[in-house]
């Protein structure tokens, strides 16, 4: 039922989108400035929107990639949007702006193009977000000097003529930095969600084809420009889709919420089925608490610097046991771990959230009941610590996904955030982690810390 649903709403969407652009081709018939218009006007919704979204987020994202492109586009909207102002027929800057437009535009697609090409090498990189903001807006900044102000930006326009050569060589170019990014994407492909690259690789390619439009026009408002606009709609609403992906996860349990509740709002529910209603809101609640918790503790290994020592790893084990011993106890789960523990190198209160990560998981997508050995090796400079479960394991194409962030296996669903905490704060703290598929059944998954 929930599949039939599915498939009923993703024909309803490919419908809506089908009846928007035969609507715009409509529009475009009757008026191409109010067409133009309109697609500018969206691409720099989304722009801003992008932009927003990024920066409110940018102490939980874990993946800079976003928050570059992020900040970037806020740039890239308001050239665009100065662009859309110029355009032909509105006469803001004059009666004849066809050169002005085309120059802003030119711009635009410069500085969005190497944006996209320069993001990929922010992925497991420091970004200071202001400093970021304050620089594009230098360069922004100058660049509109070269059209509005110096007047040494190349013509892009001429009247009767079509592009100028310079235009034409520049969506080309620009072209190639694309396919660059396109090709940076897939080298670091396994930082990324495969339905995230997906949807990234598609703007970028249909951004190609809008460029490529882009470079044989001879009117503003000619058939070449309004195909181009079609293929950069679509790359921009594949922008869209990637931001709305990553936000996805952190909606879903504040919308099962607000749904229940309604519910819960008719008098008519029987009591039972109030009880059941108030037993859902209940552990969406947890849920969501889960999720906040989550993203906190990510922000903090982030930016916190702790003191590391001697664990007692005893402990630790202990109490992330007693955490979960009612998870324990509802799955008849059978836990075994050695009476000693080698010593090791690290910080207590965040190797515990380590534990419980692995732990917790190897409960839920253990067999049936689950039986989950913790255990310890020591190595010439450093300690693995590994929890063996007896599932059914993680398949190969989805083992590089394990660690990344929102990433929804298909094991089960979560909101994808616990194992790239515990990357996050083993790497922070000198080790590594892995997971690897047991001979005899199930999966292991370890981490490492420096010997004591």
């Amino acid at each position: 039922m929930a599949r039939e649903h599915t498939a009923v709403r993703q024909a309803g969407a490919m419908a809506t989108g089908a009846i928007f652009l035969v609507a715009l081709y409509l529009t475009s018939l009757h008026s191409y400035l109010l067409f133009h218009s309109l697609i500018e006007l969206f691409t720099v919704t989304v722009a801003v929107g992008v932009f927003g979204f990024a920066w409110n987020a940018r102490r939980y994202l874990d993946n800079n990639y976003l928050l570059f492109v992020g900040i970037a586009s806020l740039f890239v909207g308001i050239l665009d949007l100065v662009h859309a102002l110029a355009y032909q027929g509105i006469g803001i800057f004059g009666q004849e702006t066809s050169n002005l437009a085309t120059q802003l535009w030119t711009i635009s697609r410069y500085l969005q193009s190497l944006a996209m090409f320069s993001a990929p090498f922010f992925l497991g990189r420091r970004l200071r977000p202001y400093l970021t903001l304050v620089v594009l807006a230098i360069i922004t900044g100058l660049l509109f000097a070269t059209v509005f102000v110096w007047h040494v930006f190349p013509a892009a326009y001429v009247v009767g003529t079509g592009l100028t050569p310079f235009k034409k060589i520049s969506e080309y170019v620009v072209s190639v930095v694309y396919l660059g990014a396109i090709g940076l994407l897939w080298w670091k492909r396994q930082a990324f969600e495969p339905r995230v690259l997906h949807l990234l690789i598609a703007s970028l390619a249909l951004t190609i084809a809008s460029e490529i439009s882009f470079a044989s026009y001879v009117s503003v408002y000619g058939e070449a420009n309004m195909i181009g606009h079609f293929f950069r709609l679509g790359a921009v609403y594949a922008l869209d889709a990637y931001a709305h992906t990553v936000a996805h996860d952190l909606k879903t349990p504040l919308s099962v919420i607000i749904g229940t509740a309604d519910v819960m709002s008719s008098t008519s529910v029987p009591s039972e089925k109030r009880t059941d209603l108030l037993g859902r809101i209940e552990s969406t609640a947890f849920e969501m608490n889960g999720i906040v918790d989550n993203l906190l503790l990510l922000s903090e290994v982030r930016k916190a610097d702790v003191p590391t020592g001697p664990v007692d790893m005893d402990t630790v084990v202990h109490n992330v046991r007693n955490r979960l011993q009612d998870m324990i106890q509802q799955h008849d789960a059978e836990v075994v771990a050695p009476d000693t523990w080698p010593a090791a190198i690290g910080y207590a209160p965040w190797i515990e959230e380590v534990w419980a990560n692995y732990l917790s998981n190897a409960l839920k997508y253990g067999g049936h009941p689950p039986r989950v050995e913790l255990g310890a090796s020591v190595q010439p400079d450093h300690v693995c610590f590994w929890v063996r479960d007896n599932g059914e394991g993680v398949p190969p194409s989805a083992r590089s996904r394990l660690f990344v962030p929102f990433s929804q296996l298909s094991r089960g669903a979560s909101h994808g955030l616990g194992l790239s905490i515990v990357l996050q704060i083993v790497e922070k703290l000198g080790g590594e982690v892995g997971m690897e598929n047991d001979e005899g059944g199930g999966s292991i998954f370890y981490f490492t810390l420096p010997t004591g």
